[in-house]
């Protein structure tokens, strides 16, 4: 199966606490993230805050904005587990997209 690119808005609010949060079907068929927690990174003195998705696709590029707006990138290799660190004075996640980043001709063929 090929993936195409996406682009949707979202509303993931940083908390204090790393509770999963399942996503929304919408978002799971769009983006093939299954559920996500972003959280204070408390306790690491070089980034403020954490991005963790779960994942059900792999070989795939994200980018993910937050309320400044600033962009982080994510390069996926694997399905799982997946993070972003990063420091913002608006940390909540509003978009995310991506693309597929197998090389031409590269496809997964598990159903």
């Amino acid at each position: 199966m090929t993936w195409g690119s996406f682009r949707i808005d979202v509303d993931w609010p940083a908390t204090e606490h790393d509770n999963w949060v399942d996503t929304s079907s919408e978002v799971r068929n769009q983006t093939g993230i299954v559920r996500y927690r972003v959280y204070r990174n408390s306790g690491n003195w070089l980034y403020d805050y954490c991005l963790e998705i779960n994942i059900e696709r792999d070989t795939y590029k994200y980018h993910f904005t937050d309320g400044e707006p600033d962009t982080y990138g994510l390069e996926t290799q694997y399905k799982g587990n997946h993070t972003v660190k990063y420091n913002s004075k608006s940390p909540g996640i509003r978009q995310v997209w991506g693309e597929d980043a197998r090389p031409p001709g590269d496809y997964d063929m598990s159903p």
